[in-house]
């Protein structure tokens, strides 16, 4: 594990030999969405921590979250050396041990960073050019460089860099990533009816709400003018869909100060969605296919989301009463029971009023089934009915097994010839 040595004012250290390999576990799959975050909770730290009793239960804390990863990010960003997760761990105790020992003989309350390069320095011997940056600059100097000076966000810079390392990290993991393209609606009339000073305002604070309302490895982003993207790792068409519609929703109901004068009475935004692998290969591809997706969405009248497909079908409905609920963001599951059924849609009622462009999870029990189907649709047809409303909703994305279940589902129906109506 190294050699004993001894640091000056007593406290006995392992030093690490700089090439020496301390064994990982097996490999673990890649966590750099979780990384992106705690490297962004470990700058934050280093602004407002200043004990060494605050800095270990942190450390413990945030071990709890993200495992040995903790250490390595830690290390990095203090000295910017990359050491593997146990190796960095245990640079860290003996960090700790001569921080108490500094404590407990000086008297004198030093700062994390000063510990950091004296232990590199001196003890280990592995940092010989040492940078010492004031933690406030470093925070402004990184938020420069890739934040956005208006709103905040990130800036279309900082998204060229990720968008590209997303697009590998699906390749290498198969795990699919999502993307959002956000246009504000009639952008121009608000600036030419409340001037641009009002329109900066309402920019700034809908890139509020979106940060606001996404996960914190989601990345916010301003494409340029009113246009913002929205990159969603692991994040596959339901879940991008689900998230498209919490922000549209958001965005609708907020107050913006100048918003009544839009031509919907409020601010609005309307939202692209495309996501790899199943509607693009690489980021160009990507960018393009959710940007056809929000150009839809405002041709087919704005405040809305659309999801880009190929797809121009239409299906043969089937007359079949089916146990199903459907749920509209963060409110308690609807139930209802079909009349038809499609490959492309279903047709039900319910007592709870929903929107026209809604878009919901929908949920069917098909008989014989233990497992609910899960889709995507939209609330494309709204009528009032004796007890409550008729909905036709149609069906925009379903993924994995879900999708031939319905298909099959639809195949034994055809079979029985149970009311079939084009």
């Amino acid at each position: 594990m190294g050699r004993t040595g001894t640091y000056y004012t007593g406290v006995h250290v392992t030093v690490l030999e700089p090439n020496q390999v301390i064994r990982d576990p097996e490999t673990v799959p890649d966590r750099s969405e979780d990384n992106f975050v705690l490297s962004k909770k470990v700058v934050a730290s280093l602004g407002r921590l200043r004990s060494l009793a605050a800095w270990k239960r942190r450390v413990t804390a945030l071990e709890e979250t993200y495992g040995a990863e903790t250490y390595r990010i830690l290390l990095y960003v203090l000295v910017h050396i990359d050491f593997s997760p146990l190796r960095a761990k245990a640079h860290w105790k003996n960090l700790v041990d001569v921080w108490e020992d500094f404590d407990r003989k000086t008297g004198t309350k030093l700062d994390l960073a000063v510990i950091a390069v004296h232990y590199f320095m001196r003890v280990q011997k592995q940092l010989t050019n040492p940078a010492v940056v004031e933690i406030k600059f470093l925070q402004l100097t990184e938020a420069s460089v890739i934040h956005d000076e208006l709103t905040g966000v990130y800036n279309f810079r900082y998204f060229q860099n990720r968008i590209e390392q997303e697009i590998n990290r699906v390749k290498r993991y198969d795990r699919g990533m999502s993307l959002l393209m956000i246009d504000v609606d009639d952008f121009k009339n608000f600036n030419d009816k409340n001037g641009h000073l009002e329109g900066n305002v309402a920019l700034k604070k809908l890139a509020g709400i979106l940060g606001k309302s996404v996960r914190d490895v989601d990345m916010v982003c301003r494409y340029g003018g009113e246009e913002f993207a929205v990159i969603l790792p692991t994040t596959r068409k339901n879940g991008a869909l689900t998230t498209a519609e919490k922000l549209r929703t958001r965005v609708e109901r907020a107050r913006f100060s100048g918003g009544a004068n839009q031509p919907q009475g409020r601010v609005t935004i309307s939202i692209g969605v495309a996501t790899v692998p199943g509607d693009a290969s690489n980021s160009e591809e990507l960018i393009a296919r959710a940007d056809a997706a929000l150009y839809r969405a405002k041709a087919l009248g704005k405040n809305r989301v659309e999801s880009f497909s190929d797809e121009r079908r239409e299906f043969e409905r089937f007359d079949v009463a089916v146990d199903g609920r459907l749920v509209v963001l963060d409110k308690s599951p609807v139930q209802f029971k079909t009349f038809n059924v499609s490959q492309g849609g279903v047709l039900f009622r319910s007592h709870r009023k929903l929107p026209k462009g809604a878009i919901v999870q929908l949920q069917l029990r098909f008989p014989g089934e233990a497992k609910r189907w899960t889709g995507t649709a939209r609330v494309v047809r709204v009528r009032k009915v004796d007890g409550g409303f008729e909905y036709g909703v149609e069906i925009i994305h379903v993924e994995g097994v879900d999708a031939f279940r319905l298909q099959s589902f639809i195949a034994k129906i055809r079979k029985k010839g149970n009311g079939a109506r084009s």
